[in-house]
């Protein structure tokens, strides 16, 4: 008796007909596991990377060093040079001018107030250099030192209303509040300059803030 291979049922089963178990486990497809990377070399790599960054701050901290240290010097030379020209010749006053120029654009309080200081020391009478030595130390120095130039400045020339109005207009943005301290400085104002010929815009000055005060009869 024969036995016919195509027996509905008994068929030989092709590789491609195995199941997925079989052919997972078979030795030419093995088992896949997740390969993780060992603990060890996840630390390496993650401390190279911190290096690197670490490394990269401390490059742009000495470029930032370098690019101040050049800018400082270069400052220093142009201030050395404006100085040179002063000393040179101290009556060269256009030479004062650009040193005064150069270290108010700066705002260097210690370069500024040496060379104003200097400055007017030989020129006091220069009402508008006063003016400027002020600003400077308001955007530089302290209130204190604010109030110690314009009391240098009026005891040098009492006779600027300029610079009285000057004075006048920073005591009333810094105090405001304290109208006897204004109408006072306005009454040494008028003490020092008030019989000045030029003296009425100093007048109109202090009327129109008794005016905004409502200080009427």
């Amino acid at each position: 008796m024969e036995v016919e291979d195509n027996v509905e049922g008994n068929e030989p089963l092709v590789d491609s007909e195995k199941p997925d178990e079989e052919v997972s486990k078979s030795p030419e497809n093995p088992p896949v596991e997740d390969e993780e990377e060992p603990p060890a070399k996840k630390s390496k790599v993650a401390e190279e990377a911190l290096k690197k960054i670490e490394a990269a701050k401390l490059l742009k901290e000495k470029e930032k060093q370098e690019a101040e240290e050049k800018a400082k010097n270069a400052h220093k030379n142009e201030l050395d040079k404006f100085w040179k020209t002063v000393k040179d010749d101290p009556t060269d006053f256009t030479g004062w001018t650009h040193l005064l120029q150069f270290v108010d654009g700066k705002n260097k309080v210690e370069a500024g107030e040496e060379a104003f200081n200097a400055f007017l020391k030989r020129y006091p009478y220069c009402y508008g250099y006063w003016k400027k030595f002020a600003d400077f130390q308001k955007r530089n120095g302290t209130p204190e030192r604010v109030m110690e130039v314009f009391d240098q400045g009026t005891a040098a020339i009492p006779l600027s209303t300029d610079l009285w109005i000057h004075y006048l207009n920073h005591c009333k943005t810094v105090k405001k509040d304290d109208a006897a301290l204004i109408r006072r400085e306005y009454e040494r104002a008028m003490s020092s300059c008030g019989r000045e010929w030029r003296s009425d815009k100093l007048w109109d000055h202090y009327v129109k803030w008794e005016g905004e005060e409502k200080n009427y009869p």
